[in-house]
């Protein structure tokens, strides 16, 4: 997925595909999108190193 990315992590976080659009929003520095902007939308932060 990414040179940051964990080798072999597996995530116990329910996640949407709003998570990835909220984790691709804040690393572009996006404003939220639909439901992105919920605050029960997790970014997928814990993927990277």
């Amino acid at each position: 997925m990414s040179p940051l990315g964990k080798t072999a992590f597996q995530s116990s976080t329910p996640e949407t595909h709003y998570s990835l659009l909220r984790t691709i929003e804040d690393a572009w520095s996006l404003p939220r999108l639909g439901d992105a902007g919920c605050s029960c939308t997790v970014a997928m932060r814990e993927y990277f190193r």
